[in-house]
């Protein structure tokens, strides 16, 4: 069964500061700045279109000037159908300026980048198998991208090997 919902991805701090330090690096993501008391508040919204399945929005506060902020949070959202058969959704991105914008902004591969987040949660992926996945990962060439995304709740429970 599709359901159309617009679905808000659970993100931890890390990977929200993680997710904003790749849209820092495109430039024409970066929609207001504030500027008051020593602070300069700094808005991003990625990508700008509606129509490509996802939208990464994220705040960061820089105190004195400093490239790097003192704080940051994003949030992750699918705006496109849900297969609520799965844990994992998966969004295919083929329009040219998203995907050189992402591939420019990521840091690691040549001609395959990625970008993934930290946590990893456990549910169905994709294929249909029960294990771990990350929580969104980029997998970005020249010509198209994937994005995968899990939506399921994290699992907080502290697991102990001994």
């Amino acid at each position: 069964m599709i359901e159309a919902l617009l679905v808000s991805i659970p993100l931890n701090l890390a990977d929200q500061q993680k997710l904003e330090a790749l849209v820092r690096k495109i430039p024409r993501s970066l929609v207001r700045e504030i500027t008051q008391d020593g602070f300069i508040k700094k808005t991003y919204l990625f990508p700008a279109r509606n129509d490509l399945g996802f939208k990464i929005q994220c705040e960061a506060i820089h105190y004195r000037q400093s490239e790097l902020p003192s704080s940051s949070s994003c949030t992750l959202n699918l705006v496109q159908d849900v297969d609520t058969r799965y844990d994992e959704q998966t969004i295919t991105i083929k329009d040219r300026s998203t995907v050189e914008s992402l591939f420019k902004a990521m840091s690691y591969g040549q001609n395959l980048k990625t970008f993934y987040s930290l946590e990893r949660v456990h549910g169905v992926n994709r294929a249909g198998q029960y294990k771990d996945h990350f929580r969104f990962s980029f997998l970005c060439k020249e010509e198209s991208c994937q994005l995968n995304l899990s939506t399921r709740p994290a699992d907080n429970k502290i697991k102990i090997i001994l």
